[in-house]
């Protein structure tokens, strides 16, 4: 429940960004996406190393796996991205909602398993 509402807030911060950059100043998508998760990938780690998981790692640490969980998760949202609305399947904005589940399966067991290992629920 705790990664939900941080990740909740993470997702808020993510999609105003990306919204605001889309829609507001007409950034490429694949940039207003990589911003806006660049976005809720800082908001969310110290909130998830001492809300969620209560780990004791030191951000020294915790911070390079959580990274690079959150590069892969990004990394399958911008190719997923890419090919939702290139081959004009979907619009930005329903398609970066539509990879939502996928990219909070990656990042919840991600950071659980490399990040926090020592979590305590």
């Amino acid at each position: 429940m705790k990664f939900c509402i941080v990740g909740f807030a993470s997702v808020v911060m993510n999609y105003l960004v990306f919204f605001i950059l889309l829609s507001l100043f007409s950034v490429n998508y694949l940039i207003s996406a990589v911003t806006g998760s660049l976005s809720g990938i800082f908001l969310g780690f110290g909130f998830n190393r001492k809300f969620t998981f209560k780990s004791q790692k030191t951000i020294k640490k915790a911070l390079p796996p959580y990274l690079m969980v959150y590069f892969v998760s990004l990394l399958f949202q911008i190719i997923s991205l890419r090919i939702l609305v290139e081959s004009g399947l979907l619009a930005p904005i329903t398609a970066n909602i539509i990879l939502l589940p996928f990219i909070i399966f990656i990042n919840f067991f991600g950071t659980k398993l490399l990040s926090f290992q020592n979590y305590q629920w």
